[in-house]
Order: structure tokens, then sequence, then C-alpha cells
């Protein structure tokens, strides 16, 4: 995949500016990004989840995105692709039926041509239910109690979406291999302190 837009700035700025040909070279890299599709490929394996189809996904994600960001919503708390991963991990949730198609032409009208609704329904997904605000407070609690280094091999893999390589890269690890190992060793320690507390375990599992 050719890259175009290097940083998150210049990604909102091209999906903001008004330029139909700009804007859709945003949209196209960021649908064709390889982090993306495989994060909710694996999402959807892990959930078993095999009926929604990862394309249909990622599209009516990027739908939503694109929605988010040309009215402001999207505050640049996170990076671009953690929060379009998010959207799709909310669709997921959803379990959603049939979705519209992205049509990436020159023609602004065909981007718009879509459900005005559409980033509503996204906003209401987003708002946290009261079970998952305790379960991230109980999530917070645990990563507090492993070491700093697995702190960020969780936090860079988990919520900023990069693969074993680019940990590896941050914590200055040798390569993807280093990566892997490191994650896997702090997935042990977390999972230690879930096992030594069966009480935890049964809560996080219900709050899934």
């Amino acid at each position: 995949m050719k890259v175009v837009y290097t940083t998150d700035a210049a990604l909102v700025a091209a999906i903001k500016s008004g330029i139909a040909v700009e804007r859709n070279k945003a949209l196209k890299q960021l649908l064709l990004d390889p982090t993306v599709n495989g994060t909710v490929r694996n999402l959807l394996e892990k959930h078993n989840l095999q009926h929604l189809r990862s394309d249909e996904v990622i599209q009516e994600g990027l739908i939503l995105l694109d929605d988010l960001v040309r009215s402001g919503k999207f505050r640049g708390d996170s990076s671009v692709r953690t929060f379009y991963i998010s959207i799709c991990r909310n669709l997921m949730r959803a379990d959603m039926g049939k979705v519209k198609r992205v049509v990436l032409t020159d023609d602004e009208r065909n981007l718009d041509d879509k459900d005005e609704t559409s980033a509503d329904v996204l906003i209401v997904l987003e708002e946290k239910t009261e079970m998952e605000q305790q379960r991230e407070v109980v999530l917070t609690h645990l990563l507090s109690q492993i070491t700093e280094g697995c702190q960020e091999t969780i936090s860079l893999y988990y919520y900023k979406a990069f693969s074993t390589a680019q940990v590896a890269f941050e914590r200055g690890l040798a390569n993807a291999n280093q990566g892997k190992k490191a994650l896997s060793r702090c997935r042990e320690q977390l999972r230690r302190l879930i096992v030594d507390n069966p009480a935890l375990a049964e809560f996080l599992l219900e709050s899934i």
C-alpha cells in the first residue's frame, strides 16, 4: 500500500479539506491500512463473528469515521487508526446487518450519498455503559500492577494497535520476535493477577 499521508494531522486535514481528490486519497489509505484490516479480521475470528464480513465492517467504519472527522467530533485523543479500529469494534458489538459500501471516486457527491444518521448511531455506540466503565477501571488497576515495560507493551499492542514489530521498535528491542516474546511475558503477568483473583476474573468475563 502506498502511504500518501504520513501523519494523523495530514490525514485529518485531507478529509476535512473539501477537496474530493485529497479526501479520497486519505479515505482510501485508511480503507487499505493493513493494521486495521488485520485487527478487524482477528477480532471477528476471536469473537466468533464470521457471519460478518471484514470488508463490510471496515467500509461501514470508514463511513462513520468520515462523518465524525468532518463534523469535528474526532478530538485527536487517540490516533486516527486507533479511532477507526474502535469504530469497527463498536460495529461488531452492535452485530450490524448489511452495510453500505464506500465508493471512492473524484465525485464528492458519491462520498456523501449515505445514511445521514450514521454518525449519530456511532455516538450512541460510543457511550460506555456503567459495566464498561467499571471494566476500564479494573483493567487500569491491573495494568498499574505490572512492570512499566509491560504497561507500555500492552498499551502499544492493544490500545494503539501496533504490530509486534512496531512494539519492538518503540521499546528498543531487536526485532519482531523479541516484541512477540515481550508481549507473551506481559500477558502472563496479567494472567497471573487475574487467576489469583477469581472474583475479578468472573467480573471481566461478564463485562465483555
